[in-house]
């Protein structure tokens, strides 16, 4: 189901996902229905996968919210949004080895492959750093 849910909306998301350089207040995260329904699909898709010990999948999921889908955001019906991109790079953080970390990201049709060392694991994973990720991207 998330797979055909990326295939069906990942494009529009991301493109709406580009369009932000900031997570949306209350109000307006309303008007991003399909980014943040494929940011919270994709991160349910990550912890399905840690639950069933596919650490690698699940880092990819991880990694996929966070380069695709940063903006996106969950409604909790506790009265508030919260961001899959955010709790994504904690997962990150628990789940990576200390030195260095490979990881073959899958989206459509195109593959992006990240060696990312300690220090450049940091600068992605810096909130609200969109230049520094997309050239860490843009590297590999």
């Amino acid at each position: 189901m998330a797979n055909e849910s990326v295939r069906k909306w990942g494009e529009q998301a991301r493109k709406r996902n580009n369009e932000l350089f900031r997570l949306p207040s209350a109000k307006e995260a309303k008007k991003y229905n399909t980014l943040n329904e494929l940011a919270t699909i994709v991160w349910l898709k990550g912890e399905a996968l840690l639950k069933k010990g596919d650490r690698d999948g699940a880092l990819a999921a991880y990694y996929t919210v966070i380069a695709d889908y940063e903006f996106g955001q969950t409604w909790d019906n506790k009265g508030w949004y919260w961001s899959p991109a955010a709790t994504s790079r904690d997962r990150i953080a628990e789940l990576s080895p200390s030195s260095k970390s490979e990881l073959s990201l899958i989206t459509g049709s195109v593959t992006h492959c990240f060696t990312i060392t300690r220090k450049e694991r940091d600068l992605f994973y810096a909130k609200g750093k969109r230049k520094e990720r997309k050239l860490d991207s843009e590297s590999s």
